[in-house]
């Protein structure tokens, strides 16, 4: 994995506005974008990006997908099983 400092549209820089421990990793063998959260000497997977490249959509993401919002998450994940399982 290649943890990622910079990019053409300074998404790095605006996820760390977002969290100063948040980093963004390339991770080559999964080919995908990774955003773990550092504490201390420790790296946690806080969110893998469905994105093939950085932009605005991945500040989205991130935003979306923090734990302020998880009550809405887990609302919509309830409503969609419940659909689901009404079919």
């Amino acid at each position: 994995m290649e943890e990622i400092f910079s990019d053409l549209f300074d998404i790095v820089n605006a996820i760390k506005n977002i969290d100063t421990n948040y980093c963004v990793f390339r991770n080559k063998q999964k080919k995908r974008f990774e955003i773990y959260y550092k504490k201390g000497l420790n790296f946690s997977l806080e969110l893998v990006l469905p994105f093939d490249r950085l932009d605005y959509r991945t500040i989205n993401k991130v935003l979306e997908t923090r734990v302020e919002n998880a009550d809405k998450i887990f609302k919509e994940i309830e409503i969609f099983n419940e659909k689901r399982g009404a079919l």
